[in-house]
């Protein structure tokens, strides 16, 4: 008797496929955010309507209601779902680093640069959007961006303050919005569509200036302006230069096949003579932490390209 209650489905609990009526509404709920996450993170959230959410969720509109009542009720869920994502990817990734405070700085990065160039879409939410839906929006980034850089900041001995910490993780995503090896002012087009978006996202004048200096220093990675910030920016963005055999070497092939329309005899000429600039630096780290961590690898990696690339000819 026992076993057959435990077996049976609640009163008016009826299954369709198999599956509880719950269980069918945490999947329509998780597919409204799959649907957000594509239409926040192309459009933004003041250009989306509940309309374009159900369409690219594959649902009605009472779905919509359903679970959620706003769509700024429906951003901070998909906003949490992208929090949870990167603060266990990078978790995982620190877990796995070598156990000194510098030492887990570059796979900690690693994990949330991949987290939003391997999807755009995440930045925008996150880092854009975020500072002009509402007040519960604004506490929950806010908190974000705090919890990121603590458990960052064990490991990057206070290298951004926490006040500034925006600045640096809207640079990094978008030095690289706009990307045509075609063209060669990437950087500022980079720098004015940040400014853009910024601006409509309500972010004050201070933050604007702070993200576009830094992503127009990324056309030379030189830092002149002073700021300190700037400098970890730039020591960062050229992190993977100091990054293991394997993953340096996958990063020049990858390079190569973004230039793979110049002629392989030009590319290699082109492509030296970058490394050799760099090589000719005093030092290619502003930052002396990040210096004495990354410069000597930095440096192997680097010529040791240059060497393929001089016994092919280039």
């Amino acid at each position: 008797m026992d076993a057959a209650i435990s077996d049976s489905s609640p009163p008016n609990k009826r299954r369709y496929g198999g599956v509880l009526p719950e269980e069918r509404q945490r999947l329509r709920r998780a597919k409204l955010i799959d649907g957000a996450l594509e239409v926040f993170g192309t459009k933004g959230f003041h250009a989306t309507t509940v309309r374009e959410v159900c369409v690219a969720a594959h649902l009605t509109e009472r779905y919509f209601y359903e679970s959620f009542k706003t769509l700024p009720q429906l951003f901070l869920a998909t906003y949490a779902e992208l929090r949870e994502q990167l603060m266990a990817l990078t978790l995982a990734s620190l877990k796995q680093a070598e156990p000194t405070p510098l030492g887990m700085l570059e796979p900690a990065m690693r994990v949330f640069l991949e987290f939003i160039r391997d999807d755009p879409r995440r930045g925008r939410v996150m880092l854009v959007d975020s500072l002009g839906v509402n007040d519960e929006v604004a506490a929950l980034s806010g908190a974000t961006a705090r919890d990121y850089s603590a458990m960052m900041r064990q490991h990057l001995h206070l290298l951004v303050p926490k006040s500034r910490t925006r600045a640096v993780m809207l640079a990094i995503w978008f030095h690289d919005a706009i990307y045509d090896t075609h063209l060669q002012d990437n950087e500022e087009r980079s720098a004015v569509l940040a400014g853009e978006m910024l601006r409509q996202a309500g972010a004050d004048a201070a933050l604007i200036d702070s993200v576009q200096r830094k992503v127009r220093a990324t056309h030379r990675h030189e830092w002149t302006d002073g700021d300190p910030d700037t400098a970890v920016f730039l020591d960062l963005d050229l992190g993977i230069l100091a990054a293991p055999v394997e993953v340096y070497d996958r990063y020049a092939q990858q390079v190569a096949q973004e230039w793979a329309w110049v002629p392989e005899a030009a590319y290699q000429q082109g492509r030296a003579k970058v490394l050799q600039a760099f090589l000719d630096r005093p030092r290619i780290y502003f930052t002396p932490a990040l210096q004495a961590l990354w410069e000597s690898p930095a440096r192997a990696n680097l010529q040791r390209e240059l060497g393929t690339l001089t016994a092919s000819g280039g």
